[in-house]
């Protein structure tokens, strides 16, 4: 199930799973702000939000480039020459582009085997967690379930 979504549409599925997991993690330190902690555990919790926003970072690049941006088009976004965003993206984007071979099979990964099960998931955490406050201004109620129906899953 899931093997024949488009890597494009895999790795924007994968960029919404970073962004959900960004959220509950910045969620949690807001939560831990007033307790007291060593000054190693205060670094190390922003170090891994810092992890976390690269991670969406990478899965959204790798989403431009299999949808078929060039490097170039990446690289002005990034701020980056092109033969150093393609010399850090290309093979990681030659493992999403086959998902079947691909060793990683966890939700958000590239070898995702339930891509829309996956999907529905983040559909269902973002209508628990709406708050009026979204980058678009049209409503919508299953945004990552979307990107699949638009390609024809």
């Amino acid at each position: 199930m899931g093997v024949d979504v488009r890597p494009a549409d895999r790795a924007l599925v994968a960029a919404a799973v970073s962004a959900w997991e960004i959220s509950d993690y910045a969620r949690a330190l807001v939560g831990a702000a007033g307790m007291p902690q060593s000054v190693e555990t205060r670094i190390q919790a922003a170090r891994q939000l810092r992890v976390l926003t690269l991670e969406l970072l990478d899965r959204t690049v790798l989403a431009e480039v299999l949808g078929g941006a060039s490097w170039e088009e990446v690289a002005a976004a990034l701020g980056l020459t092109p033969e150093t965003t393609q010399s850090r993206y290309e093979e990681t984007a030659r493992v999403w582009a086959r998902p079947e071979a691909a060793t990683w099979t966890a939700p958000g990964e590239a070898g995702d085997r339930d891509v829309e099960g996956t999907a529905a998931a983040l559909d269902a955490w973002y209508a628990r967690h709406r708050d009026g406050v979204d980058l678009l201004d049209e409503e919508a109620s299953d945004p990552v379930s979307r990107i699949l129906r638009q390609n024809g899953h």
